[in-house]
């Protein structure tokens, strides 16, 4: 695995754009909160530590996991997909090297 430990801190704030990656069987119904998995969306990061760390996956980036006060908690889940860091696509990005951006 690559992992990046919980010390990732931004100095400015960054717009991160990710997608959920849970899936489901598409034979099942769908309740509301499940409908809106495989969604892409944007948060905001602010400076500072983010709590959370991060794997590099077929897909690219992902949400490893998080600390229990990362700012970002309740607005990005555990294997969420970072897919866009301040419009600049991540996703042929290692773990390291999304990073690596998001310090600058």
């Amino acid at each position: 695995l690559s992992l990046q430990e919980s010390s990732i801190i931004v100095t400015n704030p960054r717009s991160i754009r990710l997608a959920n990656s849970s899936l489901t069987n598409e034979t099942e119904t769908m309740t509301p909160r499940e409908s809106t998995r495989n969604r892409v969306y944007d948060c905001f990061a602010p400076p500072g530590p983010l709590g959370i760390v991060i794997d590099t996956s077929q897909e690219g980036p992902i949400i490893h996991s998080m600390k229990t006060t990362s700012p970002l908690l309740g607005l990005i889940n555990q294997g969420d997909l970072i897919v866009g860091l301040d419009g600049i696509d991540t996703r042929s990005m290692t773990a390291a090297t999304l990073t690596r951006l998001m310090a600058k």
